[in-house]
């Protein structure tokens, strides 16, 4: 059985990238503040639900892509946010463009709650001391 995919925030970012995965064969559920930008995703077989706590529900990979920082640490930190309703076994992957410092307050609360969640970019060469990434 194929590993279900959420998708959470299906704009202009979001939305081709859910539209690859969804074309890849999974299962996948989507939310959008705009249901207008969910469309073309239920159409192609997407299940469309009212809210983020519905996505986490029924998703064992949950994917993210909001405008800014403040959106995804409100997703993600807030009172019952996706830190607080992921399961354990649940992976949550924010590809938004943000600050440094947001998937490390992320990462520094989903270690609180017991839950496994990726460092931004280059965090894992500087826990191995080898300094930030270079970027070409």
């Amino acid at each position: 059985m194929a590993v279900s995919v959420g998708f959470i925030g299906v704009g202009n970012m979001g939305n081709p990238m859910a539209g690859n995965v969804l074309k890849s064969g999974f299962p996948m559920t989507v939310f959008d503040k705009n249901p207008k930008a969910m469309e073309n995703l239920l159409q192609g077989g997407a299940k469309g639900v009212g809210s983020p706590r519905e996505v986490v529900e029924r998703s064992e990979v949950v994917m993210t892509c909001l405008p800014a920082s403040p959106d995804v640490e409100a997703l993600y930190l807030d009172a019952g946010g996706l830190v607080d309703l992921a399961r354990p076994d649940t992976i949550l992957i924010d590809l938004s463009s943000v600050l440094p410092s947001t998937p490390r307050k992320i990462g520094a609360a989903g270690q609180g709650a017991r839950r496994a969640l990726p460092g931004g970019p280059g965090e894992r060469r500087r826990e191995r001391g080898e300094g930030a990434p270079r970027w070409r």
